[in-house]
């Protein structure tokens, strides 16, 4: 009887038909990306607007700008013109005044004029300053430079030594500065009149990072019994560097302090007494730009029974199923319908049944709220009518069994061996040691793994000591991962656990930038912080796009001033990429061109932007560099308002507090300048609002600025005039600049050095620019000091309220200088031959090991030459090899004579290893005879093989095969290949999830015969492959 005839057979049949006839035609489905679209919550963090605070001024900037707080103020309504002719009037009566009434206290003519600088300026003013008794002195201001006057006693000799004493100039003397430069593994010190050194070893520093946070100098002294120099603390950034030179990742949790001592004995004798770490750093190692990266690999387990679940969707309309159906296996999703709790594919044609399943989600939708989600997506883009989308569980019998089994796995232990494994198996890692158990306790494992538990959540996190061996290690468990179940406890688990790879990309920050461009990077952190494919990376087509999420995020300490930013997702590239986006956001705009914004009331102007767009700008007046840098939000606004600052100079209202005392102003002008002259000259310049103060010695002034700058020339006219009548038994030329000839005064910028001699600024740079030794000295006559080391980075840096984030950079050039004058003058050391690496190579004596380690690189050299390692070829051996014609007879000498000969036609030395006596040239590419060195020019081998038979009797292999029947050897044939692996048996329910969907239960026998008729087991894997493809189309 045929199919035909059973009654079953045709009522499906029919059901089949009248179920075509019912449904829609299929439409083209609107196709949503795969990719779970989740939006990663921000890591930013809130930080406060910058606060208006106050700067502690260095030593060695001080007394160098205007002498009060100074600002802008609202634009004025109107204009106002100067009454010059009054003004000069004015001028003209209170000269004549001064004249009249000034005069000298004691002999200038038996007097030492001591010229001050910053430091001494500061003693004088701030500590209570004396000589011996009966010892007359005074100070005097002429325009820019400050003088102690000090009436000669006994002898010049010890007056200037009494000065000295009084004064304590030891201290400059004393100046020492640390600088470094990126990847050299060494300090370079700079000390006051003497040439430069480096320090390759801790021991040999003055500086020790302790371990403590006692904020108080004094502590310190009073527990090591030694002076402390420096004493700070370091910020996180300079934390994580210090655990990455001393391979210890736990010290960023404690307090960190860097002091410095007088000598490397003191801090030694203090390091036996202070819990600190043995470390060579100073923070000239610091740089604000280097990029840092770790990677991590998060793994997060649900510990609970692991039964089916999947997406239920009831649909309004049973004539969408076929139209719904074929969407969803478009997206590879594969709906199946059941009845009374059983899978039934023909249900499917039942009219009544509206409701289908979807169970096999790949591994990208292991958590059921993405599953949901990604259903909802494609329904509501394809505006499919449904009544119904839900999240379903179906049971499995041993998914409780299993859970518990699980919940006694050590999942650490467990992680550590599939990383073991996967480390040797793609020789990433090979341990040392062959159990787990010794391996964790090792110094080479290469990975930490940390485990928190939250109620039925384990979460794990392995994080690995390298970059780029983390990322090898990833990488390949991500591959796996997308296969099979990677760390799985569970065994009725199909998915394993959730696999987040995390690698990060840092640089530090400081405060102050980060809270400038806070909007800016916010707005950038918004757009990144979706999953997206882009068209750019082809990489984000593939099955890992999962991965492909980013963000910003940033790290801060309480009360660090410099924290660390970056992003942080997965693939090194598409990390790159964004990373490059931050840092162009983070550059400065630079303005240049106008010097007068540079200093005095422009450089007021520059600064008063800051007030003006509150905590959305920063800016910095680079002198060295003669330029300005503005950052933050709102720096193309500042910059307009610099590019107009020209048109709007006269209109510009101002406020300053005016300090008319030493080192200023000399403070003859509060007693013989009459009151009254003081509101004359404010009606006269048209200014607001000036008050003297002649109690705090301060003129409150508020005014344009044209006003401000005829003031401050008034000013300094009665000092000058003051001056002059005090010493008119001595000669005094205004001061000038010994390099240009510019006279000092308020309308120049300039630099006053610790010697107390003032230079133009622009000199300044130009010297520091083109020295090739640091033992700078000041150009004025009969001076002779050394500029100190502080002086000279304090140059190129600037103030302390300076932008930190560059200075790294701007040190390179300086960094290069010194390390030249270093070359220079000592033969024992020289530059490291590693390319782009700055350490330095140092000879040593004594009995250590032969060979040291490059600072930088690690490279191995040899202590007593320098050169690399030669092991055990003497130094003056290696010397001669470097020599061409030396080397070649060496290595003659080393093969055998017989064994080089020169090529007949072009004279390339040529060796024989093994073989026939046939030999081609590797040059000339000729053939030629070994052992006459016959040859044919353009003729092939042949007719040297000819030559060989014929001339030689034979080619030179005989006595080969007369050796082996010498030796007794066996002449074996070569060893066969592996066999291949055997087919395993395939069962249904073992094929691929996404091929049991496309194949139905009654024709799979015939697909399962097909598949185990493969041969290999390789085979098997293409025949399931093509299965799948031909099935789907």
């Amino acid at each position: 009887m045929s199919d035909w005839d059973d009654d079953d057979v045709w009522e499906e049949d029919k059901k089949i038909v009248s179920y075509n006839a019912r449904q829609k035609d299929i439409q083209d489905p609107v196709m949503v990306p795969l990719v779970p679209p989740q939006e990663w919550p921000s890591c930013l963090h809130n930080i406060d607007p910058v606060r208006v605070k106050e700067v502690p001024v260095d030593i060695p900037y001080c007394f160098r700008t205007l002498s009060g707080p100074s600002g802008v103020l609202r634009t004025p309504n109107k204009r106002f013109i100067p009454n010059k002719r009054w003004l000069d009037t004015i001028r003209e009566r209170q000269i004549e005044k001064i004249r009249s009434k000034t005069k000298s206290c004691f002999s200038m003519a038996e007097s030492l004029f001591i010229p001050l600088g910053p430091q001494q300026i500061r003693r004088i003013k701030e500590i209570i300053f004396y000589l011996s008794l009966g010892t007359y002195h005074t100070k005097l201001v002429q325009k820019e430079c400050a003088f102690l006057i000090v009436l000669i006693q006994d002898s010049e000799e010890r007056t200037i030594e009494m000065i000295e004493k009084a004064l304590r100039n030891l201290k400059i003397v004393n100046d020492v500065v640390f600088e470094s430069e990126d990847n050299s593994g060494a300090l370079m010190e700079l000390k006051y009149g003497e040439e430069p050194k480096i320090i390759s070893d801790s021991s040999d520093s003055t500086l020790l990072v302790v371990v403590d946070d006692a904020p108080a100098k004094e502590f310190y002294e009073g527990r090591v019994d030694c002076q402390i120099v420096q004493n700070r603390i370091l910020q996180y950034p300079e934390k994580i560097l210090i655990e990455q030179m001393v391979d210890n990742y736990f010290l960023k949790t404690h307090p960190l302090r860097l002091l410095e001592f007088t000598s490397p004995q003191d801090r030694q004798n203090a390091k036996e007494l202070l819990s600190s770490v043995e470390v060579l750093y100073c923070g000239a190692m610091h740089d604000y730009s280097k990029v840092n990266e770790s990677a991590s690999l998060f793994i997060s387990y649900e510990m609970t029974p692991k039964n089916k679940f999947g997406v239920a969707i009831t649909i309004k309309n049973e004539y969408d199923k076929e139209n719904i159906e074929n969407t969803f296996a478009r997206h590879h999703l594969y709906c199946v319908y059941c009845k009374d709790q059983k899978r039934s594919s023909h249900s499917k044609y039942d009219e009544d049944v509206r409701t289908m399943y979807i169970e096999n989600f790949s591994h990208l939708y292991k958590r059921n709220r993405d599953r949901l989600m990604i259903v909802q997506q494609i329904i509501a883009a394809n505006e499919f009518e449904v009544e119904n989308v839900e999240l379903y569980e179906r049971p499995v019998k041993t998914a409780m069994t299993s859970c518990g089994v699980a919940q006694q796995v050590d999942i650490v232990e467990l992680i550590e061996e599939k990383l073991v494994k996967v480390g040797k198996s793609n020789n990433i890692y090979w341990p040392t040691e062959r159990h787990l158990r010794t391996i964790r306790m090792s110094d080479d494992i290469p990975w930490m793994v940390s485990r928190t538990t939250e109620r039925f959540n384990e979460n794990c996190i392995v994080t690995f000591k390298d970059s780029i061996s983390g990322q090898a290690f990833i990488d390949t468990i991500l591959h796996e991962a997308h296969f099979n179940p990677v760390f799985a406890v569970d065994k009725s688990d199909r998915y394993g656990p959730l696999i987040t790879p995390c690698l990060r990309k840092t640089f530090s920050i400081s405060r102050t930038l980060r809270c400038a461009f806070d909007m800016k990077i916010k707005e950038f952190d918004e757009k990144i912080r979706r999953t997206a494919v882009t068209d750019w990376d082809p990489l984000m087509q593939t099955n890992r796009t999962q991965y492909y999420t980013a963000r910003l995020f940033d790290e801060w300490q309480d009360g660090s001033e410099t924290g660390i930013i970056g992003v942080m997702g997965w693939s090194s590239k598409f990390l790159d990429h964004l990373l490059q986006k931050l840092r162009d956001l983070l550059d400065p705009l630079i303005f240049e061109g106008v010097s007068e914004l540079l200093y005095g009331i422009g450089e007021v102007y520059v600064k008063s932007l800051m007030t003006k767009y509150n905590g959305g700008l920063v800016v910095e007046v680079d002198k060295f560099n003669q330029h300005i840098k503005l950052v933050g939000d709102s720096a193309e606004k500042a910059f307009k308002d610099l590019q107009n600052y020209q048109k709007q100079r006269c209109n510009i209202q101002m406020f300053s507090e005016i300090i008319v005392d030493f080192p200023y102003f000399n403070p003859g002008i509060k007693d013989l300048v009459d009151s009254s002259a003081w509101r004359e000259i404010r009606m006269a310049l048209g200014i607001d609002y000036l008050r003297f103060d002649i109690k705090k010695g301060i003129i409150e002034f508020e005014g344009n600025v044209e006003a401000f700058t005829k003031l401050m020339e008034v000013l300094e006219e009665f000092s000058s005039e003051i001056f002059k009548m005090e010493t008119m038994e001595r000669e005094e030329a205004a001061p000038t600049c010994p390099t240009c000839w510019t006279e000092i005064d308020s309308a120049t910028d300039y630099f006053r050095f610790q010697c107390g001699h003032v230079m133009c600024r622009l000199c300044v740079n130009a010297k520091v620019r083109s020295m090739e030794s640091t033992k700078l000295i000041c150009e004025h006559e009969g001076c002779g000091k050394f500029v100190t080391p502080s002086e000279i980075e304090n140059i190129i840096l600037g103030g302390a309220d300076r932008i930190k984030d560059y200075d790294f950079q701007k040190m390179i050039n300086l960094n290069q200088t010194i390390k030249n004058e270093i070359l220079s003058i000592n033969l024992s050391i020289k530059q490291c031959s590693t390319a782009n690496c700055n350490g330095l190579r140092i000879k040593s004596q004594g009995g250590q090991p032969v060979n040291k380690q490059c600072g930088g690189c690690s490279a191995s050299y040899c202590r007593l030459c320098l050169e690399n390692s030669h092991g055990e070829v003497s130094c003056e051996e290696h010397r001669a090899l470097q020599q061409p014609d030396y080397s070649i007879q060496a290595y003659i000498r080393s093969v055998g004579a017989e064994n080089v000969k020169k090529c007949p036609k072009c004279s390339l030395l040529v060796e024989k290893i093994d073989g026939c006596n046939h030999v081609q040239c590797g040059r000339c590419k000729i053939h030629f005879c070994w052992l006459c060195l016959f040859y044919i020019d353009g003729e092939g081998s042949g007719s040297i093989y000819a030559h060989m038979t014929e001339v030689h009797g034979g080619i030179g292999l005989e006595n080969n095969v007369e050796q082996f029947i010498e030796q007794d050897w066996e002449l074996r044939p070569p060893t066969p290949p592996p066999p291949t692996l055997p087919p395993r048996a395939i069962h249904y329910d073992v094929l691929p999830l996404n091929l049991q969907a496309l194949v139905t239960p009654r024709d799979e026998h015939i697909y399962l015969d097909f598949i185990n008729s493969a041969e290999t087991l390789d085979q098997q894997i293409e025949l399931i492959e093509w299965a799948m493809e031909n099935l789907r189309h």
